[in-house]
């Protein structure tokens, strides 16, 4: 898998689908996507997301799963998509796809800790904050999240 990682980091794909409607700018920027890397397509989505263009986050993120629907970047930014919207169900089912693809990743533990959160789901929940802040022990948000709901959890049974 490594290899494969190497392979689709360094290969060009061609991913991109008509974007009738979309502004000139936008279309520009699909247009890049129509020979690019794997890990470039992620870089522009991920910049969609921060820019608040979660379609087209989304449509990137669909665009990559069709090429390699073992990407687990992909899977974890389809996951925050589905929070930011307010679909935490849907963002476990793909937060929990990144981590089985990639367990050793802080942020899909933390993002499918979230999603657990989100579904009163609290051992869960309290499980992935912990394992993303042993995996990454400076990660401020895991240890935010896990104290947060150790606290709520607490609260809970009080």
């Amino acid at each position: 898998s490594g290899q494969a990682a190497a392979r689709n980091a360094s290969t060009v794909y061609s991913i991109a689908q008509p974007c009738s409607r979309k502004s000139r700018s936008e279309q520009s920027a699909f247009a890049a996507l129509a020979m690019t890397t794997i890990a470039d397509a992620m870089a522009i989505a991920v910049g969609s997301l921060q820019a608040g263009r979660l379609q087209d986050a989304e449509d990137v993120c669909r665009q990559v799963l069709a090429v390699d629907r073992n990407c687990a970047d992909a899977w974890h930014l389809f996951g925050v998509i589905a929070l930011e919207v307010g679909q935490p169900s849907l963002a476990s089912e793909r937060a929990q796809r990144a981590v089985s693809l990639n367990p050793r990743d802080p942020e899909a533990q933390n993002t499918l800790g979230t999603a657990l959160r989100l579904q009163h789901k609290w051992e869960e929940a309290i499980a992935h904050f912990r394992r993303a802040a042993k995996l990454r022990p400076d990660f401020a948000e895991a240890h935010y999240n896990l104290v947060a709901q150790r606290h709520v959890r607490f609260a809970d049974r009080g």
